[in-house]
């Protein structure tokens, strides 16, 4: 509220935040303040692709998606990490820089924060952008058998 505030009144498009220490740790637009109290704004600059969207059993989602949003559009509640989004999760879980296709399963939360064992996700890289995951595919896994593709089964 104050920063909306203060970027109405001197007219500003943009605004530098300034972390405790004095550095820069990022800039905030307009539309970001807009966004977060109205949530997302399309317009001409935006990517066409959605950032989630249903394939069959599975979800594609954006690498940039943060965790709360997954956690909203798909039901995956991810545990607490220095990450803030399902692409930061996924290379924080593997260690290293994804090649499209790699996959790993992820352990699902329940909203209180305790493990809602045995349910999993397994996610896959669909593409990079650069050293960026730029898509992946969210699977949920069967309870019954880790790994089997959603299908009860496994089949």
């Amino acid at each position: 509220d104050a920063l909306m505030e203060q970027v109405r009144a001197n007219g500003l498009q943009a605004a530098l935040v300034v972390d405790e220490y004095g550095g820069t740790a990022g800039m905030v637009t307009v539309e970001d303040l807009v966004e977060e109290i109205v949530g997302d704004v399309r317009d001409e600059h935006d990517n066409p692709t959605p950032d989630f969207a249903r394939r069959g059993l599975d979800w594609e989602v954006a690498g940039l998606l943060r965790i709360d949003e997954v956690a909203g559009a798909v039901g995956f509640r991810a545990p607490e990490g220095e990450y803030e989004t399902i692409g930061g999760l996924v290379l924080e879980t593997l260690g290293h820089i994804p090649e499209p296709g790699e996959t790993v399963e992820l352990v699902a939360f329940n909203p209180e924060g305790a493990q809602a064992e045995p349910v999993r996700w397994r996610a896959t890289v669909l593409a990079m952008d650069g050293r960026r995951i730029d898509r992946l595919c969210l699977t949920r896994l069967s309870p019954e058998r880790p790994g089997n593709g959603g299908r009860p089964g496994g089949r």
